[in-house]
């Protein structure tokens, strides 16, 4: 089944974007044919490319903004004086902040575009002006005892404002070796069905024992992800390289996704946090004496797990005028792209609790991440996109404007069943490398393990985080009930 992409990329003056040198452009429009869609994964056949006038493919979000990017220069942020009071109609919370943020201006690009991919979030793209590569990605997990699978624990208070305090980046670490690793420091793999996915969801719900926080598992199979009639990424299901076999043993395989919940005011919205738990069966994109071992997937799935993990304990009392919610999916990854997304798509489906504005983390720990401004994100909620930009490149001095970039490629991640809903989401993902697929080099290889993580990166990402969540712009630019 043809499928058209457009693909335009430009690099624009100040920055070093796409990782290219300070002051060059590059301009490419091209259309690839693939025969099946892309992915975070991995196998992409198309017959040819060609130069588009205009016209976007179904299924692909198109972000070519020309004339309207805007780069922030220059920025103060303080936050202090942080109170909450009840609004005199309805359940809303306002927040009142002592010291409001101060910004230098905006500088546009001159009508120049920015770096535009269309892609899936597996999907990474290798651009040169002649010629472009796209692919995919993925990752799954866990198998909690059903007889006790809700839990609550009680919270303490402090006084302390984190909006802009250091993101314990090394304790983030921490909890990636933990849940990653076994005792004997050899990688946890964890496939759905496997003794890792059990070992790695006892891992999780010990982990997630915060104060304040209550935890529910999701439990459903292979079988039950079948039953959804319209799954976003089902095109991947009829993929060349999808095997009768996957086939057959998919509806068996069990699943468990982890939602751990902070209720906030009465009648505010919940804000969701996610990651996904999951590791692929294989390595597919190793090389072929390694591409039948499993995968470890450190940094694509293990860090956000992380920094979620963290971002649990950071928050420790400190309120928000919006409840907050961390899920973990599984099933993320799905044999070789086969079969992804499982459980963000049933998540999505059957909600627990409802989803009213969500942030995914997808391999987050890299020393060298090229986060992408990812285009399906930006449709879905420019503000938030923005707001988390803005504080990424705030955040550790100007280390952020490295990470946090202008590349825009729209990607499948766990995020797609939510819009598909109609649900604002945003994700934040490594798939800005200027060689290879776009992702990271150990991506779904047997390389991404532990010892690659960087404990600054997991910092940088949580810290935007803690920022962006207490700028008033957050509550200010969200449209939903309760919000304001």
């Amino acid at each position: 089944m043809g499928q058209a992409v457009e693909l335009v990329a430009a690099v624009a003056a100040n920055g070093h974007k796409a990782g290219l040198p300070q002051h060059a452009e590059v301009v490419a429009h091209v259309a690839l044919f693939a025969r099946s869609r892309l992915h975070k994964g991995g196998h992409v056949a198309f017959a040819r490319a060609q130069l588009l006038q205009e016209g976007v493919p179904r299924g692909f979000a198109h972000q070519s903004q020309q004339g309207s990017a805007l780069h922030m220069n220059a920025y103060s942020c303080i936050y202090l004086g942080v109170r909450k009071r009840p609004r005199g109609r309805g359940p809303g919370w306002h927040w009142h902040w002592g010291a409001r943020r101060a910004t230098a201006g905006r500088k546009g690009y001159g009508g120049r575009p920015e770096v535009t991919h269309c892609v899936h979030r597996h999907t990474a793209l290798a651009i040169t002006l002649a010629f472009l590569l796209l692919p995919l990605a993925g990752c799954f997990g866990g198998n909690p005892d059903p007889s006790s699978t809700t839990s609550a624990t009680t919270a303490t208070t402090r006084t302390t404002d984190p909006s802009h305090a250091d993101f314990d980046g090394a304790a983030a670490l921490e909890f990636v070796k933990g849940f990653s690793l076994r005792a004997d420091g050899s990688p946890r793999y964890r496939m759905p069905g496997s003794e890792g996915q059990r070992e790695g969801a006892d891992y999780l719900w010990a982990a997630t024992s915060v104060p304040g926080w209550t935890r529910t598992w999701q439990n459903f199979t292979g079988k039950d992800f079948l039953a959804i009639a319209n799954r976003p990424a089902a095109s991947y299901e009829r993929s060349p390289q999808c095997s009768t076999a996957d086939a057959e043993r998919l509806p068996g395989l069990p699943f468990h996704n982890l939602l751990a919940l902070r209720p906030g005011p009465q009648g505010s919205p919940t804000v969701f946090l996610a990651a996904h738990w999951d590791s692929l069966f294989g390595s597919y994109q190793d090389d072929a004496a390694n591409r039948s071992k499993p995968y470890p997937g450190a940094n694509d799935g293990a860090s956000g797990v992380g920094v979620l993990l963290q971002f649990m304990r950071e928050t420790q009392g400190v309120e928000f005028p919006f409840g907050l919610a961390v899920l973990f999916f599984d099933g993320e990854d799905g044999f070789n792209d086969c079969y992804p997304l499982v459980g963000s798509t049933y998540y999505a489906e059957h909600p627990l609790v409802a989803v009213d504005r969500l942030i995914l983390l997808d391999m987050v720990g890299s020393p060298d991440a090229r986060f992408i401004r990812e285009g399906q994100s930006e449709k879905s909620d420019a503000a938030l996109v923005e707001l988390l930009w803005r504080h990424g490149r705030l955040v550790e001095g100007g280390r952020g404007s490295v990470h946090f970039t202008d590349i825009r490629i729209s990607i499948a991640d766990d995020h797609v069943p939510f819009i598909a809903k109609g649900i604002p989401a945003v994700d934040i993902i490594d798939a800005g490398r200027t060689s290879g697929f776009g992702f990271p080099p150990e991506w779904h290889t047997t390389r991404d393990t532990v010892d690659r993580l960087d404990a600054g990166m997991l910092q940088l990402v949580g810290s935007t985080l803690l920022a962006a969540l207490q700028d008033p712009a957050f509550v200010t630019s969200w449209d939903a009930p309760g919000a304001t």
